[in-house]
């Protein structure tokens, strides 16, 4: 069964030692309310892979997604 977790954040600028540093390929740093609230609900949820970044606000779009795929959606 396929779950989906959505959630709202927010992203910090990465200045470009810390981009090398850390292999020159995509990086993002990820600001969320609670992070530890976050991680174990992907841990008890079974959401461990497959992020997705995207700009704007897109819930309600990807809670439309979920209804008609018939997707399980983990809000936070």
């Amino acid at each position: 069964n396929y779950r989906m977790l959505i959630t709202k954040g927010s992203t910090r600028e990465i200045d470009h030692k810390t981009w090398v540093e850390a292999g020159s390929k995509f990086l993002a740093m990820v600001k969320v309310d609670n992070v530890q609230t976050l991680f174990e609900a992907m841990l008890s949820e079974g959401v461990d892979h497959h992020l997705l970044i995207k700009e704007g606000n897109v819930a309600s779009q990807l809670n439309y997604l979920c209804e008609l795929l018939k997707i399980k959606k983990i809000c936070q």
